[in-house]
């Protein structure tokens, strides 16, 4: 039988959700009221490549702005700003944990800089500015509106500062305090239409369809070529069965020359008007719901962070929908966000109903697989014999407990700080985890849920291999190590990915196979031979003609 992974069982319900569009993105790259440099190094002494670098990032050349900033010889005094130029360029190419931990370690060379005062190095916008977009994608709402709310303050006629700051209060559905901030972009702004176009998406989820059209309708007009405003005008008129008028907004957008996010909306909105199915279209948004749809449009556009952000708000609007807390669980899960899952898993159990069993048992097993990776191997056989109680009907309880280490172990060296941002990361994490205490079972469990969304995932097939070596079955690991040398024959793990293979095989009592996959070893990095020589594995290879060939 096939072991599914708990973690799937808890995500399976994202597929359930209906579609909704997110609204345009802008680049956030600063403009020049943020990042300009002169208004706290003297003009002076400003390093030309920090503005040649600037220059290639607004032009979309992020890869060259980076390389100048890497090849230029910058003065100790101006390394900290170089850092925060990097993570705003980092930002841009949506490499958020680089961004990041560019932004603290420029950070702490500012402070460490003895060339300004510290008032002026702790306000700089560019760093708060880049903190706000930063922590957002990342999934953290509340170190982000904390920056985002600095960066407003410091940078107040900078329209992008505002937009950024409204942006994460959007998703944690502060949306009167949101639109405050797009009414001071667009003031600020000489471009304003994208702004009242986000003005326009709060009045509609505030289900005020009278001010939701103002403010479209004027973003329209400032901008012609604004479709996004064309198409919530032509589904504001519809669902008011002004139809005239939504076809009048639909044609812009359907005879563009240029293929626009929004045709294919437009094209099934205007085919919902001529069949005269305008029943079938959401009359009124509801908030929960809204934010939960926002986090799947998140997650299939790869947005993981923005994903967990808009499920957190749904499930702060909504705190006893289990579906939503569910979704919940399975994101905080995936990405490894272990306390966040916890306590949601936790307050599955505390709502569900009593004769919920399925429910109940999923709930149970996912908490002791969470204690497990705490460490805390007590809690967890609660929690998985809890499981069998209830009915344990994918036997994921039973496996584990079987697996599950006595006596004392030491605890896997889990960075609590660290951030990981994709599913099949956050997964190899876990499984990890459990081969580290020997449960190898629910390791492959878990990596094989990993490689179902990204089958060429190499850690994951890497890791794979190594339970099943572990766990005995030297067939399998052979299998999917080899069919690894296929896709990967060069990767940076070649050398321990073939001693692995090689043992494999010799463990399987494959003696001519051990030797074949040692020689291309060899080839690789003669080096290896002492490992090879003082790896028991090997010894039924020793007396060999052809193995001391090798080792000679």
């Amino acid at each position: 039988m096939k072991l599914k992974s708990s973690t799937s069982i808890f995500v399976f319900v994202f597929t359930a959700l209906f579609s909704i569009s997110l609204s345009s993105s802008w680049a956030a790259m600063p403009g020049k009221n943020i990042e300009d440099w002169k208004t706290w190094i003297p003009s002076s002494q400003v390093e030309p490549a920090f503005v040649q670098a600037y220059e290639l990032a607004q032009k979309g050349n992020f890869k060259s702005a980076l390389d100048l900033i890497d090849s230029t010889t910058i003065n100790p005094k101006f390394q900290g700003p170089a850092l925060i130029i990097k993570g705003l360029i980092y930002n841009e190419r949506g490499e958020y944990v680089n961004a990041l931990n560019s932004f603290i370690e420029g950070q702490k060379l500012l402070v460490s800089s003895q060339e300004t005062t510290k008032k002026r190095r702790a306000s700089h916008p560019a760093l708060s500015y880049g903190f706000c977009v930063a922590y957002r994608n990342v999934g953290n709402g509340n170190l982000s509106e904390r920056a985002c709310h600095m960066s407003s303050q410091q940078s107040y006629e900078a329209p992008e500062a505002h937009y950024e700051t409204a942006q994460t209060l959007m998703a944690l559905g502060k949306m009167t305090e949101a639109r405050r901030e797009l009414i001071l972009a667009a003031e600020k702004s000489k471009t304003p239409s994208k702004y009242f176009y986000e003005i326009g998406l709060i009045r509609a989820y505030e289900n005020d369809n009278q001010k939701a059209e103002e403010a479209f309708k004027k973003s329209f007009d400032l901008d012609s070529t604004n479709f996004d405003s064309a198409y919530q005008l032509a589904y504001t008129y519809a669902i008011q069965n002004k139809l005239d008028l939504a076809k009048k907004f639909l044609e812009p957008i359907l005879s563009a020359k240029d293929p626009h996010p929004k045709m294919g909306s437009a094209r099934v909105l205007k085919d919902y008007i001529n069949k005269n199915a305008l029943d079938r279209l959401p009359k009124k948004i509801k908030p929960a719901q809204y934010h939960l749809s926002r986090s799947k449009a998140f997650y299939k556009s790869k947005k993981f962070g923005m994903s967990l952000l808009e499920v957190e708000t749904a499930a702060k609007i909504a705190p006893e929908d289990l579906k939503i807390r569910e979704i919940q669980a399975g994101l905080n899960s995936i990405l490894f966000r272990i306390e966040g899952a916890k306590s949601t898993v936790k307050k599955i159990i505390e709502l569900a109903d009593s004769k919920n069993n399925t429910l109940l048992s999923r709930s149970h097993q996912k908490l002791g697989d969470l204690m497990v990776i705490s460490g805390n191997i007590k809690e967890a056989e609660t929690h998985y014999k809890e499981a069998i109680v209830f009915g344990d009907p994918d036997n994921l309880a039973k496996v584990a407990l079987k697996e599950l280490p006595s006596g004392t172990v030491e605890k896997p060296p889990v960075n609590p700080n660290e951030i990981i941002l994709t599913p099949e990361d956050g997964l190899n994490r876990t499984g990890e985890i459990f081969a580290h205490y020997g449960m190898y079972k629910s390791a492959i469990g878990v990596y094989s849920t990993a490689l179902r969304l990204n089958p060429n995932y190499l850690p994951g097939m890497l890791n794979t291999g190594m339970a099943y070596f572990k766990s005995g079955a030297h067939g399998k690991a052979i299998t999917i190590l080899e069919k690894v040398l296929i896709s990967y024959p060069t990767h940076q793990h070649i050398e321990a990915h073939r001693l692995l293979l090689s043992r494999a095989y010799v463990k399987k009592g494959d003696l001519r196979g051990g030797l074949d996959g040692l020689e291309e070893l060899v080839k690789i990095n003669p080096g290896i031979k002492q490992v090879v020589q003082t790896d028991p594995t090997f010894e039924p290879l020793r007396n060999m003609e052809r193995y001391k060939d090798l080792m000679k």
